[in-house]
């Protein structure tokens, strides 16, 4: 019986988190119901099904949407993440999730601060 050690425990990670990555990007790919509206299309005679991946053009569409939905700081987690994967560690991870609220402490500050300088200027 052998002895596991920490580094057979950590290399699950990264793992794990490549695995949610590939996921969250076929969930992007496909769009929100894909499946469903594939099966409505081919069931009842309303067209032909796209094929294939996804043009440029919808891609930069999709990751233009998502980057004027979400707020600067939860790209941390998203950086953290990328790191984390490419480097086999989890600490950019918690780093990145730790960042989510002091980058989010810091627009705030920067916001009231531009606020206030323009009730001083006018």
């Amino acid at each position: 019986m052998g002895v596991t050690g920490v580094t057979g425990v950590m290399g699950d990670v990264p793992m794990g988190a490549a695995v949610a990555c590939v996921g969250v990007a076929v969930l992007l790919w496909g769009g929100p119901y894909s499946a469903a509206r594939r099966a409505q299309l081919l069931l009842a005679g309303g067209g032909v099904v796209g094929s294939g991946p996804p043009s440029w053009e919808d891609v930069a569409h999709e990751l233009r949407r998502v980057r004027g939905r979400w707020r600067p700081e939860w790209w941390s987690p998203v950086v953290g993440l990328v790191v984390g994967v490419l480097g086999g560690s989890v600490l950019p991870v918690v780093a990145g999730a730790a960042g989510v609220p002091l980058l989010r402490r810091m627009r705030r500050d920067r916001s009231a601060r531009r606020a206030a300088s323009a009730g001083l200027t006018r």
